[in-house]
């Protein structure tokens, strides 16, 4: 995001590159990890709808990416800067709802095989899972 910010307004060579680093470390962290979370989130069965709509976000991306070259031509490159920082501080807050939905759905099913009598597998399973985290 801060890379992406840079990158609308800044014209000196040794920031474009430090906006380039920030860029690639970013996406050093993000790639790897991406679908192992993905799977983890999603239910067994829906797994694999999941990652077909996962696909489809890098076609979503290519269309946003076009309209941004073309209202970037009729805004400055601060409006268009800061459209950057907005969209992105957006994708954090998006990504913030699914990780706390996936935290809590572990936590819940922690607590209700905690407070149960269960010795399933699947409990037993769960608390592992949970007091890892």
């Amino acid at each position: 995001m801060l890379g992406h910010t840079l990158l609308g307004f800044v014209n000196a060579a040794s920031v474009l590159i430090l906006a380039v680093f920030i860029l690639t470390l970013g996406e050093l962290i993000y790639v790897p990890v991406k679908q192992s979370t993905l799977a983890e989130i999603a239910k067994e069965n829906l797994r694999s709808s999941y990652m077909a709509l996962n696909g489809m976000v890098f076609q979503g991306a290519r269309i946003l990416g076009a309209l941004g070259i073309t209202v970037g031509a009729s805004l400055s490159p601060g409006a268009m800067s800061s459209l950057y920082l907005l969209m992105g501080l957006f994708g954090l807050f998006l990504f913030y709802l699914v990780t706390a939905h996936a935290i809590w759905r572990r936590v819940s099913g922690f607590l209700s095989c905690s407070m149960s009598e269960d010795s399933s597998d699947d409990c037993r399973i769960m608390i592992r899972i949970v007091t890892t985290i």
